[in-house]
């Protein structure tokens, strides 16, 4: 299993206890997290949490914000 879907997995287990949270990704790569958890990506609208924010040093995909979590 990959971690990515253990965290997945967990947050689904656990969705009462994050619900309407904001969930942060940090390095977030290809963004898979924020599409997995999404109803609708372009509207920015999500399951569980109220809002999925993803951050990497290079943005490859719209959804994804460019920042370094480093400095």
């Amino acid at each position: 299993m990959r971690p990515l879907d253990r965290i997945v997995q967990w947050i689904e287990h656990n969705r009462q206890r994050v619900a309407g949270k904001v969930c942060l990704d940090l390095g977030c790569g290809e963004g898979e997290l924020a599409e997995r958890l999404a109803v609708d990506l372009a509207a920015k609208k999500f399951r569980i949490f109220s809002r999925v924010d993803s951050l990497d040093l290079v943005s490859v995909k719209p959804h994804i914000a460019v920042a370094d979590i480093a400095a």
